[in-house]
C-alpha cells in the first residue's frame, strides 16, 4: 500500500513537471511568435528542400496569403513568371544552406496577381534543432518606381540640355553616389563609360584651390544658409588643359513642388571657357583703350597750350597792325584751343574712373554730398538756388572722390541748365530699396530747369554729346558720360527723365548697399 502511494505521488510530480515545461514552452513560443511577427520585413524559414516551415505576418502581408496557405510552398511557387532565373534561385538557396550568405533582387507575385520586386537576404540558421535557411525580404517597388521616374527624368533633362550644351549631374546624398551625364563627361574629354559615379571623381578633376570653397557653398545651400548654389571654377580636361565651368544646382522636389528632406542635389555644368576668354580679351582691350585715352588727353595738352600761348603772343606783338577781321580770326583760334584743352581735361578725368582713383571703401554718403555742395557754393549763390535734401543717406561701398564728382556733376548741371529769370529749385532725394543688407540705394536729382527733349535722352550719357548750343552753356560734353561710368564702376545704373523743354529734368541713379564680390562684407552701419 505504501509503495502504491509513493508511486502515485511520483507520477503526479512528473505530470506537474511536464505541465510546467509545457507552459514554459508555450510561453517561449508565444514570445518567439510575438518577436517574429513584430518585424516589419517579410521573414521566411525554409527547410533543406526550400519549403516554407514558418513565415511571419510581414510575409503574409507582402504576398496576401494566410500563414497556412504559405507553409509547405516554395519561393518558386510565388515567383512572377518570366521575371526570374529559377535555376539560379535554387543555386542560391543551396549556397545559403551551406553557409554562404546571399543577397539579390527577386520578382514575386501576390495572391491578387500583382507582380512586385523585392530585395532578398539569405542566411543559414537553426530552427528547433534542424539546419534551415532564414530569408528576409523587403518590397522595393517604391524604390524601383522612383528609380524609373528618375531615369526618365534624367533622359528628358539630358535631351533638353543637349541643345544648351550643358552637362547634367545628380548627387544622391544618401549613398554619396553621383550620376554624370554623357555630355558632362564629354565636356572634359571622357567617354560615356569612363569615370566612376562618385564625389571623388568630381573632387579629383576640380582645381585644388577651388575644391573646398565650392564644397563650402554646397554645404551652405544644403543647410539653408544660401538661397542658391551657383559658382564658377576650373576643371581639368582629360588632355590636361583647364576648362572654366559654371555650376548650378537645386534640391530635388516632390510632385507637389515641396523640397524633400535633402536626398538629391541635381545640377548642371556649363563650359564657359570661351566666355572667360572673351572677358579677358575685353578687359585687356578696355585697359589699352583707357591707357590710350589717358596718353592722348595728357600728352596733347602741352603742345596745345603752346599753340594757345603763341597765338596770344602773336596777337599782342601785331596788335597795332591787325585789322578787325584778323583779330577775330585769332580770337576764334585761341578760343578753339582753350575749348580743346577743356575737352582733353574732361577726357583725362573720364579715363581715370576706376583706374586712377582711390580704392573702394565704406563712405558716408551724406558727407560726400555736403562736400560737393560746399564746392558748388559760388555757383549756388550766383544762381540763388534753393536746394532741398531728404531721404536715407547710408554708408556706401564706394570711391569717395568718384561719389563726390558724381554729386558735383549732377547738381552742377541742374545749376547750369536753368531757365533765364527763374531761380533754380533743386531736390536731392534718397531712398533705400529692398532693405539695408541686400538692397539698393536710389538717388533722384530733380530740377525746374530747361528740360530735355525725350527723344534726345538716349544721347545724354555718351562722350562729347551736347544737346544745347555751346554759346548758351559752357561744357565739354563729358560730364554725364563721366556720371554713367562712375555709377557703373560701382555696380549701379543711371537714367534721366524729362517731360520736354521747359519742364525740368530728373536724373536717377542706383547703387548697391552691400559690397561687391571680393569686397569687405556687409554694410557696417547706416549713417543718420
Amino acid at each position: 500500500m505504501v509503495v502504491l502511494v509513493f508511486f502515485l505521488l511520483r507520477q503526479r510530480r512528473a505530470i506537474q513537471v511536464l505541465d510546467e515545461r509545457e507552459a514554459r514552452l508555450r510561453e517561449s513560443e508565444a514570445s518567439y511568435r510575438g518577436l517574429f511577427d513584430s518585424v516589419s520585413e517579410a521573414i521566411y524559414i525554409l527547410d533543406e528542400n526550400g519549403r516554407f516551415l514558418d513565415v511571419n505576418l510581414g510575409a503574409e502581408k507582402m504576398y496576401g496569403y494566410r500563414h497556412e496557405e504559405l507553409t509547405g510552398r516554395t519561393p518558386m511557387d510565388l515567383a512572377a513568371p518570366g521575371r526570374n532565373d529559377l535555376d539560379h534561385l535554387k543555386t542560391r538557396l543551396r549556397q545559403a544552406l551551406a553557409g554562404d550568405r546571399q543577397q539579390f533582387e527577386f520578382w514575386g507575385r501576390r495572391k491578387n496577381g500583382e507582380d512586385f520586386p523585392k530585395q532578398v537576404w539569405l542566411n543559414r540558421g537553426r530552427y528547433f534543432g534542424r539546419d534551415v535557411v532564414i530569408a528576409m525580404a523587403t518590397d522595393i517597388g517604391e524604390r524601383k518606381h522612383f528609380e524609373e521616374e528618375l531615369r526618365i527624368s534624367r533622359e528628358r533633362l539630358e535631351f533638353a540640355l543637349q541643345g544648351a550644351n550643358d552637362g547634367l549631374w545628380d548627387w544622391n546624398l544618401e549613398n554619396d553616389t553621383v550620376y554624370y551625364s554623357p555630355r558632362w563627361k564629354s565636356m572634359l574629354g571622357y567617354g560615356p563609360d569612363e569615370l566612376d559615379a562618385t564625389l571623388e571623381t568630381w573632387a579629383s578633376l576640380v582645381e585644388p584651390a577651388a575644391r573646398e570653397p565650392a564644397l563650402a557653398q554646397v554645404r551652405a545651400y544644403l543647410d539653408g544658409k544660401a538661397e542658391k548654389y551657383e559658382t564658377e571654377f576650373r576643371m581639368r580636361h582629360k588632355d590636361g588643359h583647364w576648362v572654366d565651368v559654371l555650376a548650378r544646382a537645386s534640391l530635388a522636389v516632390d510632385a507637389s513642388g515641396i523640397v524633400q528632406r535633402p536626398r538629391r542635389l541635381v545640377g548642371t555644368h556649363v563650359d564657359i571657357s570661351a566666355r572667360k576668354q572673351s572677358e579677358m580679351e575685353l578687359r585687356r582691350s578696355n585697359a589699352e583703350l583707357e591707357q590710350f585715352a589717358y596718353a592722348i588727353s595728357h600728352d596733347m595738352r602741352q603742345p596745345l597750350r603752346m599753340i594757345a600761348s603763341y597765338q596770344q603772343l602773336l596777337e599782342k606783338a601785331l596788335r597795332e597792325h591787325l585789322d578787325d577781321d584778323t583779330r577775330e580770326y585769332l580770337h576764334y583760334a585761341t578760343d578753339g584751343a582753350k575749348r580743346l584743352d577743356q575737352m582733353l581735361v574732361a577726357l583725362l578725368e573720364y579715363s581715370r574712373v576706376g583706374r586712377k582713383t582711390e580704392p573702394l571703401d565704406w563712405v558716408a554718403s551724406r558727407e560726400a554730398l555736403d562736400e560737393a555742395l560746399l564746392y558748388l557754393k559760388p555757383a549756388r549763390d550766383e544762381a540763388r538756388a534753393d536746394i532741398r535734401i531728404s531721404g536715407d543717406w547710408p554708408r556706401i561701398h564706394a570711391s569717395r572722390d568718384e561719389l563726390l564728382r558724381l554729386f558735383q556733376n549732377l547738381i552742377g548741371n541742374a545749376l547750369k541748365y536753368r531757365e533765364a529769370g527763374r531761380a533754380p529749385a533743386i531736390g536731392v532725394d534718397a531712398e533705400v530699396v529692398g532693405g539695408h543688407a541686400d538692397g539698393r540705394w536710389m538717388v533722384r536729382v530733380h530740377d525746374n530747369g530747361i528740360g530735355i527733349d525725350p527723344t534726345q535722352i538716349p544721347r545724354l550719357f555718351q562722350v562729347f554729346q551736347r544737346l544745347r548750343a555751346r554759346a548758351g552753356f559752357e561744357g565739354a560734353g563729358v560730364g554725364l558720360a563721366l556720371c554713367r561710368k562712375i555709377v557703373e564702376h560701382h555696380g549701379g545704373h543711371i537714367h534721366a527723365e524729362s517731360a520736354g523743354d521747359g519742364q525740368g529734368s530728373t536724373f536717377v541713379f542706383e547703387l548697391p548697399l552691400h559690397s561687391p564680390p571680393g569686397g569687405e562684407g556687409a554694410n557696417p552701419r547706416i549713417s543718420p
